[in-house]
């Protein structure tokens, strides 16, 4: 009897032992369950923030990047000239062959026309000369 005695002693001691456990340690878990998913929900908000943060960057980098090259095409172009001296001097160039083939060319046809009047004269000449001198036979 003393043996069942400490035995039924033991086994409340146990059960007080477990009772107690059960009564401190739930909870415990349920606070450290709890903060668990508190640190995953802010390390995603971390990362999440993070992502947003590096990509605002890159794009700040990026614009900054795409203004600098703008704005210097935009400050050459402004400053280059509407026409190159190039185009200016082959425009004049070309002009000038024009105008010189031009005068060629009208010279030539007015010497061609003063020679087909010259011949027409002559022509007439001849045709009259020989009416005259069929008339006169």
């Amino acid at each position: 009897m003393p043996q069942i005695r400490i035995i039924q002693g033991n086994d409340k001691i146990l059960a007080n032992k477990i009772q107690a456990s059960v009564l401190t340690t739930i909870p415990i878990w349920k606070n450290q369950i709890a903060l668990t998913i508190s640190l995953n929900k802010q390390k995603t908000a971390l990362e999440l923030q993070k992502k947003v943060s590096d990509t605002t960057e890159d794009l700040l980098r990026q614009n900054a990047q795409l203004l600098k090259m703008n704005s210097i095409e935009i400050a050459k172009e402004s400053e280059r000239g509407i026409i190159s001296i190039e185009t200016l001097r082959e425009t004049h160039t070309k002009l000038l062959e024009t105008i010189e083939e031009s005068m060629k060319i009208y010279t030539e046809g007015r010497q061609k026309r003063e020679a087909v009047e010259k011949e027409l004269a002559s022509m007439e000449a001849n045709q009259k000369q020989k009416l005259l001198t069929m008339r006169n036979t």
